[in-house]
């Protein structure tokens, strides 16, 4: 038996948690987990989260905003905050209630800035689709009858 093959067959004999530990990662790809179809069905379901982020280039403390958004919201249950990174975190209720205020209830102000959320599902390290709008309601006065036509108010 030749040296090559007494490495391969040595090599197919260590477990496959060997052979990863022996694997030199770089940090992007430590942070990628690939789940086959099983896996990915049997993940529970992460109910009620969000991502955040406020709409501001200031810094601020991010202990001071889950306090005030905590106190805006007056949740029944508790409501969590995790940061992701610079200006960006989770914010996930523990009761349906709680998450409809959050999500409906809003335009959240922080200190004079807009806090934005969206929908997020927790399987991706960063959100596929960040926070980048603001819903608002306008009211436009005296707009002469020529104008009220659907295509030209949009």
């Amino acid at each position: 038996m030749s040296a090559e093959s007494s490495r391969a067959n040595t090599k197919r004999d260590m477990g496959l948690d060997e052979l990863l530990k022996n694997m030199k990662l770089s940090e992007a790809e430590r942070e990628v987990v690939v789940l086959d179809r099983a896996e990915k069905e049997n993940l529970p379901a992460v109910k009620w989260m969000a991502v955040g982020k406020l709409l501001t280039m200031k810094q601020y403390s991010e202990q001071s905003l889950a306090a005030t958004m905590r106190a805006a919201w007056t949740p029944a249950r508790e409501v969590s905050f995790c940061p992701l990174g610079k200006n960006l975190f989770t914010v996930q209720a523990h009761c349906l209630g709680d998450w409809k205020r959050i999500m409906e209830e809003g335009l959240w102000i922080f200190r004079g800035y807009t806090l934005m959320l969206e929908e997020y599902d927790g399987s991706t390290s960063l959100p596929t689709v960040p926070p980048s709008k603001v819903q608002a309601w306008i009211q436009i006065h005296k707009v002469p009858p020529l104008y009220r036509i659907e295509s030209i108010m949009k």
